[in-house]
């Protein structure tokens, strides 16, 4: 309503010749506020000032009236900048609301310190010098039964509206000098200091009906607005070669590179900032959890983990005896017989399928000759392809893959798999059986791969194909062979190692503990010894991966 009414007294005063203003929209205030957003519904900034009329009408007008809204009295007042006198003012229709503090406060310091650059930013040109301070009108209709006294005074009372200022002919022109007291005895303020200037003793004018007027309690008991505090100055940053200086002088690092700083107490290089050069937040997050630098390690998890996996006491078994069904009809057979009334019952299909069984189970000569499997042909077959091919010292007992009592899959110890796409190093976690109804318990040291299923590693892989020897030589133990690869057990981008889950078909060889050593002072992965090696390039070798890869 108030920018309908807005729009039709500015296209009046234009076609009588003495419009010199221009309205802008009451979104304006609301928007550049962000109380509401932007969009199809409330229209957007540039759109509202544009609608005040074209860049030369703008330009043209000596003043520029804003309508302002103070929701916590209801209220509107009216707001305007005179571009001739470079003066901000405002007009309270119902000054004992004091809502022209709010105005001058918030509404008309938000239209001098943005709203007039976004003004003369859309039209395109460059802000002029700073708008003087405002200047408050507080000033009731004098007699509010003749609201036609003027046309500012009608717009007033009749929309909720202020008056621009009071035309020449009005009954009691608006009062515009500095601070002094009208015929109502009301303050005229001309700058912020006078608001305080008000004396609290003077007997305020009733208020209307509508709305009382507040005493000193209620105005007392109002909750002050919340103090912003002033954020703290940042320090000077530290420059490149201040933070390189920093990290040299670490006693915990020995190799200091733009990227990346080796730490010397868990042999392992932390990664810095990608961008900026030897950055300290990486470095200083990594010395708060360092087990080497704390001194702390968190193992809890670890141990609940072992003892879940290696330490249940629940163990696969199978169970041979004679079914409890089978069991009373041989009572009731025997029953029968001795009394001679009847004949005895035949024992049936079923029973006698049962009674075979057990006694097969415990009968250790069968057990013994039993057939065995075609993957263990299988194997037994490629062993001697590898006797063959390598020297027995290299890879010994290779049948049986290298596991007997001296040598068990024990928790710890090193094996190459092979996973059908590619050769690595196992170090074994835990070792399950085969049970019945997927009940799989763990062994700690078993002495054989016969009933066992899966296998928990901790996989090393390699780094780089190590050398490969003449396939029509045997490997001798002379130690003349290429050297093996170096492993490593991390993920390439995250900071975990890397675990999987195995058959136990797809263990090679049991090469047992303690295979590993440093590869260098400041180097994080790991390679062979000697006698390992031996066996890695052996296994690895064009002629017997060959004969691996039949296997699966």
């Amino acid at each position: 309503m108030i920018n309908v009414v807005s729009a039709l007294l500015q296209r009046v005063s234009e076609m009588d010749g003495t419009g010199d203003f221009a309205v802008f929209s009451t979104w304006l205030s609301p928007l550049l506020s962000k109380k509401v957003q932007q969009g199809t519904f409330y229209g957007t900034i540039k759109g509202h000032i544009d609608d005040a009329g074209e860049r030369e009408m703008l330009l043209a007008k000596a003043r520029w009236l804003f309508p302002l809204y103070w929701a916590a009295a209801r209220h509107w007042l009216l707001g305007w900048v005179d571009l001739t006198a470079r003066e901000i003012h405002i007009f309270d229709s119902m000054p004992e609301l004091q809502s022209y503090m709010w105005a001058e406060l918030d509404g008309m310091l938000r239209v001098r310190r943005d709203t007039l650059d976004l003004i003369y930013e859309n039209l395109g040109l460059l802000a002029p010098k700073p708008i003087a301070p405002t200047k408050v009108t507080a000033e009731r209709t004098p007699d509010a039964e003749d609201p036609m006294g003027s046309t500012a005074t009608q717009v007033a009372e009749d929309v909720a509206m202020t008056s621009v200022e009071a035309a020449p002919n009005a009954e009691n022109p608006v009062v515009s000098t500095a601070t002094s007291v009208a015929e109502e005895g009301l303050p005229l303020i001309s700058d912020f200091g006078a608001i305080n200037s008000i004396d609290v003793s003077d007997t305020p004018i009733a208020s209307s009906s509508k709305r009382k007027l507040e005493d000193s309690h209620s105005q007392d008991s109002k909750p002050s607005k919340p103090v912003k505090i002033p954020k703290t100055a940042k320090g000077k940053s530290k420059t490149k070669d201040q933070r390189k200086e920093i990290l040299e002088s670490d006693p915990d690092t020995s190799v200091v590179e733009p990227h990346r700083v080796f730490c010397t107490k868990c042999s392992a290089y932390v990664k810095l900032d990608k961008k900026r050069e030897f950055k300290l937040e990486n470095w200083i997050q990594h010395q708060e959890r360092c087990p080497g630098i704390t001194g702390q390690v968190v193992v809890r998890v670890a141990v609940k983990k072992k003892h879940v996996a290696a330490g249940t006491t629940t163990k696969s078994e199978k169970v041979s005896q004679i079914d409890s069904k089978y069991a009373l009809s041989r009572i009731a057979r025997a029953v029968g017989a001795q009394k001679d009334d009847t004949n005895p019952e035949k024992m049936s299909l079923q029973e006698a399928a049962n009674l075979t069984r057990v006694l097969q189970d415990q009968n250790a000569t069968i057990q013994e000759s039993k057939p065995v499997k075609y993957r263990e042909i299988r194997w037994k077959g490629f062993a001697g392809v590898v006797q063959r091919l390598v020297n027995a010292d290299v890879l010994p007992n290779i049948i049986a893959k290298n596991v007997h009592q001296l040598n068990p899959l024990s928790v710890g110890h090193m094996t190459i798999m092979w996973n059908g796409t590619r050769f690595y190093i196992g170090q074994i976690l835990d070792v399950y059986k085969k049970g019945a109804n997927s009940r799989h318990g763990s062994i700690p040291s078993p002495i054989s791969i016969s009933g066992r299923s899966f296998i928990s590693l901790r996989a090393y892989l390699p780094l780089g194909t190590g050398g490969i020897p003449d396939v029509d030589e045997d490997l001798e133990d002379s130690g003349e062979c290429e050297v093996a690869p170096l492993f490593s057990c991390h993920h390439k981008n995250l900071p975990l190692r890397i675990h999987t889950h195995a058959k136990v078909d797809h263990l090679l060889f049991n090469l047992g503990p303690d295979i590993f050593e440093k590869a260098g002072p400041g180097v994080r992965h790991r390679s062979l010894k000697d006698h390992a090696a031996r066996c890695w390039i052996s296994l690895t070798q064009p002629a017997v991966s060959t004969e691996v890869k039949s296997l699966q």
